[in-house]
Order: C-alpha cells, then sequence, then structure tokens
C-alpha cells in the first residue's frame, strides 16, 4: 500500500465544517474510540514479554530447523528429549557459542478524517503545530497555515519498507559460552544408562516496544465508543511511549536415559530455571487535545515524563500438588520415547506443567517542571504454563543423507497469569491493564543433513513458530503471526569428536488495523552458533 494523502484538503477545511450535517457527528463518534488492549497495543506495562521464545542448545539444531525430538546419541538431547540420550555408549561432552543481532522497524500510517482532517497530521508528524499556537482551535490552526507547513510523506515505497519506518531497533548480544553438558554412560544389570547434566541459556530476553503515540484516552476500535462530547469538554493526552526487557532464563538440568531394547529408548529430565532481566518503561508527555465539541479540538504541548526501572527475577516451581519438595525446586519436568527401526527414528517428548515467577522491584521517577519524585515499588508476577507435547521424526538413507520432521502443540490459550497492580498513581499516565491472554501455538520445523564425505556434511532447514499473540483486528483469531527462519551449517567430524557451525535467519511480518492507522511492523533475526563435542 503506497500512502495516497492529499495535503490539498485543508485548504477547502473551512467550507467543509461549516457544511457539516448530523450523519457526519456519527463518523466522530466513532473515530475517537478506545484499545482494547492487545499484546500489541497501545502499550503495555512490564510483564512475561518474551518468554515465549525458546533458545537452541546447538549449532546442530540451529542448522536443522530446531528438528531435535528424533535426534539420537547426541548429550543435547537432554535439553529437547531425554530418551536421545539413550544410545550414547561413551563419555560425551558437549560446549555452544552463540551470537545474536534483532531488528525491528514499525511504520505507523494514520488514516485520515474527514471530521478532523488536521488530527492525523498532527500524530503523523506531517504537521507540527508552532508552540505559539497552543490552545488554538483546529479551524484557527488551518487559517494560519502555509503550504510549507505541511510534509508530504515519502511515496512509493512498500508500508514494511525501513525508508517509511517511524523508528527502527537494534540489538546484539553475544554468549560465548552458551552450553555446556556432559554424558555418562553406564551398564546397570545388562541394560544401558546413560546420565547426563548441563547448563543452558534458555530464553534469550529482549523485548523492545515503542509507541510515539500512545493517547489517554485511545480512540481506534469501533467496539468501544469513548469519546461522545460531553457538555463540558474531553482531554485526550499525548505520549511517547518506551518498553524495553533485556537479560536472559538459564536452565540448570540433570536427566537420564534407559536403553530398553535395540527399539525403544526411555528418558526423563529435570529442569531449575534461573534468571533476570534490566526492565525500563519510559513515557514522556507531547502534549494534549482539548475537544470542546465533537467536531473541533485545541492542541496544546506539554512536559511531563515518567520512568520506570529496576529489575525482575525469574524462577520456577510446579504447578503439580502433592509434589516433594527436592522434586518442586526442578521444574519443568520432561519425559520423553524414542523408537528406532532401521532407518526411522520416532521421538515424543512430554513437558509437565509449571509456574514462572518473576519478582520485580522498581523505581518510578516522575519529573514534572522543576520537581522530581521518587517512588520505589516490587511484587511478584506468577505465569502458570500448561503441558505441551512434542512429536518428531527422522529418516536416514545410507548414513548420508538424513530428514527430520519436528511439531510441537503448545496449548498457552490455557496459561494463566496473575500481576501484582503496577499501575500508576498519576491518572494520566494509566498504561493498558487489560493483558489479553496468550494462544494456542503449534510450532514445525524440518531439516536436512547430507554426509558430502565420512567426516563432513552440510545441514539446512525451515521453521515456522507462531506468535502467542493476536494482532489487532486479524482475521484468525485463533493463531498469531508466524515467525519464519530458514537455516544452514555445517558439521566437521575428527577422530575424538565433532564441530558444527550453524546460522539461523528468522523473520516476522504483521501489521495492527485500528479505526484511525494501521501498524506495519517487520521483525528480523540474526543467529550464528558454533559448537564442539568431545566423545572420551
Amino acid at each position: 500500500m503506497i500512502r495516497n494523502t492529499n495535503h490539498t484538503i485543508f485548504s477547502f477545511t473551512l467550507k467543509f465544517l461549516s457544511h457539516l450535517r448530523f450523519s457526519f457527528l456519527l463518523l466522530g463518534v466513532l473515530y475517537f474510540l478506545p484499545t482494547v488492549s492487545m499484546s500489541q497495543g497501545n502499550g503495555d506495562p512490564l510483564g512475561f514479554q518474551g518468554l515465549s521464545k525458546l533458545n537452541m542448545f546447538s549449532a546442530q539444531a540451529l542448522a536443522q530447523g530446531n528438528t531435535s525430538i528424533a535426534q539420537t546419541g547426541v548429550v543435547n538431547s537432554l535439553f529437547n528429549n531425554p530418551a536421545g540420550l539413550g544410545d550414547i555408549e561413551r563419555l560425551q561432552i558437549s560446549i555452544s557459542g552463540k551470537s545474536s543481532q534483532w531488528k525491528q522497524h514499525e511504520n505507523q500510517y494514520w488514516t485520515e478524517s474527514r471530521l478532523h482532517p488536521l488530527l492525523p497530521a498532527i500524530l503523523d508528524g506531517r504537521y507540527v503545530p508552532n508552540p505559539h499556537h497552543n490552545g488554538l482551535l483546529d479551524t484557527a490552526l488551518v487559517n494560519l497555515m502555509s503550504p510549507d507547513d505541511y510534509t508530504i510523506p515519502l511515496l512509493g515505497f512498500d508500508q514494511y519498507s525501513p525508508e517509511v519506518a517511524d523508528w527502527k531497533d537494534s540489538y546484539i548480544s553475544q554468549s560465548p559460552v552458551n552450553n555446556i553438558s556432559l554424558a555418562i554412560p553406564l551398564k546397570i544389570m545388562g541394560k544401558s544408562l546413560v546420565l547426563a547434566a548441563g547448563l543452558a541459556r534458555r530464553n534469550d530476553i529482549y523485548e523492545y516496544d515503542r509507541n510515539d503515540t500512545y493517547l489517554n484516552p485511545h480512540f481506534g476500535d469501533r467496539t468501544n465508543p469513548v469519546i461522545l462530547a460531553a457538555p463540558d469538554s474531553m482531554i485526550m493526552n499525548w505520549f511517547k511511549y518506551e518498553r524495553l526487557s533485556k537479560g536472559g532464563i538459564n536452565a540448570l538440568t540433570f536427566g537420564l536415559a534407559l536403553r530398553m531394547s535395540n527399539h525403544l529408548q526411555l528418558g526423563l529430565s529435570i529442569q531449575n530455571l534461573n534468571g533476570e532481566s534490566d526492565d525500563h518503561l519510559e513515557m514522556d508527555k507531547v502534549g494534549y487535545f482539548l475537544f470542546p465539541k465533537s467536531d473541533e479540538f485545541a492542541f496544546t504541548y506539554d512536559t511531563m515524563t515518567v520512568v520506570q526501572s529496576g529489575k525482575s527475577t525469574f524462577g520456577t516451581t510446579s504447578d503439580i500438588r502433592g509434589m516433594p519438595l527436592l522434586i518442586s525446586f526442578f521444574n519443568p519436568i520432561k519425559f520423553g520415547i524414542l523408537f528406532n527401526y532401521k532407518q526411522f527414528d520416532l521421538g515424543f517428548c512430554i513437558t509437565s506443567p509449571y509456574t514462572i515467577t518473576r519478582d520485580w522491584d522498581y523505581t518510578i521517577e516522575f519529573f514534572e517542571t522543576d520537581t522530581i519524585t521518587t517512588t520505589n515499588i516490587n511484587g511478584q508476577d506468577q505465569m502458570d504454563l500448561p503441558i505441551t507435547i512434542a512429536l518428531g521424526a527422522k529418516i536416514e538413507q545410507k548414513n548420508r543423507l538424513s530428514i527430520s520432521f519436528d511439531i510441537g502443540f503448545n496449548p498457552y490459550s490455557q496459561t494463566h497469569f496473575s500481576y501484582t497492580d503496577t499501575s500508576f498513581n498519576h491518572t494520566i499516565f494509566q498504561l493498558d491493564t487489560l493483558r489479553s491472554n496468550w494462544v494456542d501455538q503449534t510450532t514445525f520445523g524440518i531439516g536436512m543433513k547430507y554426509g558430502i564425505t565420512p567426516e563432513i556434511s552440510v545441514m539446512a532447514g525451515y521453521r515456522s513458530v507462531p506468535e502467542v499473540f493476536i494482532p489487532n483486528r486479524a482475521a484468525f483469531r485463533r493463531k498469531g503471526p508466524e515467525m519464519e527462519s530458514v537455516s544452514a551449517g555445517i558439521s566437521v567430524a575428527f577422530p575424538f569428536g565433532q564441530i558444527d557451525l550453524g546460522y539461523e535467519y528468522r523473520f516476522l511480518k504483521y501489521y495492527d488495523s485500528w479505526e484511525t492507522n494501521l501498524n506495519y511492523v517487520l521483525k528480523t533475526e540474526n543467529h550464528l552458533g558454533v559448537s564442539l563435542r568431545f566423545g572420551l
């Protein structure tokens, strides 16, 4: 879509306003409407953003679309399907490192309003009012405008193009040791038993959101009219909103696997999750709009800032009643099964329900004229996650070509959240408080590995992971927009081990549709991983 803004409309504004009929007043009621808070709405408080995205624990998984449920003989099966540990025959050590880059940008396109032609132009930055004209009605501002006061937007670009983005963001993370794990094979009563332990980065938390037109109250969805031109007046405050969380969650994991026969392996693993993030939320007031009547407004610049910053500490508890204290400390629990038959492997893994806690401690600073007010708040939020299931298959042809598939079923609509109130006492700064729940997620991955020589193999993969939120007015209400990824890598074997190098590119495109504006969002991620595996 290309912007089609006719700036000459302002020269006819007075004539247009003088001939308004009652029918156009109805448009005003439909135009000034509040947002229903979505996961990517007007501006959410700090919470569990980013925890739906799990890391990959090896370069080989990274290169093959994270198809790891049916993989066998590698210690990193500990984190995905512990049954895959069952056929490890000698002590194995794995060390992985990872480098990641996140990029995103957003283009917020304001649609034209026949009732208030000047309002979207101000919010979109096409018209910047002179501070000397504070409090003047829009009809008076039009009379004071010249053609040079109105900026014609860039034309000829796709709405997702960075050339028309209102803001851009980029972040790079380096993790020299992303995962270290150990597997020890044993023989007990003629059965092969493998014990394993590992420490890995489970979640890389980098969540950034920005809205340069945060409005309170907001208009945008015709399901909830709020601005009805009361007999006195209505004030709509305008802020620039920014939220950032940066950190990670580590998983200390212990597992064991038993080889029941040549065709059946069983595995069990327990995890303890802990980590922290640095959180920051800031709102800078630009000004406010005063609506004496439904068909006119006056804009006034104003200054006021609130900054909320601090740390969040994450942990887990069991969601299963009667669980012994020691076991409840290690959650979630994974149980896996792996069937082997000739050149075909079939894996199944189930993850128990568990609860992630977020203990936060924040400082809130209010900056207003020459006054600074500081407040400290703290509390605990909880996220109760349901049971999840993963299936995987691998087909190997003559030890040279293998193809693997993974499907994950995550019924996240059953996730239950509980939050401690973090609302600001200052009524002007109230954030969206209606937080939408997550939606179900079904992931899919396909991977390939081909042996060029007995020592060198190449890998490739594809993966699709839907987001856990629904964009506003999306056609499908039970599935979030899909983040897709393509990957590739190479594996080189040597006498005492193997080195793997993997690369993955992820991309996500979606838009939020409101009565007043469209938000076009494009996110990309680049991940590079290297793994060293030794067998002794």
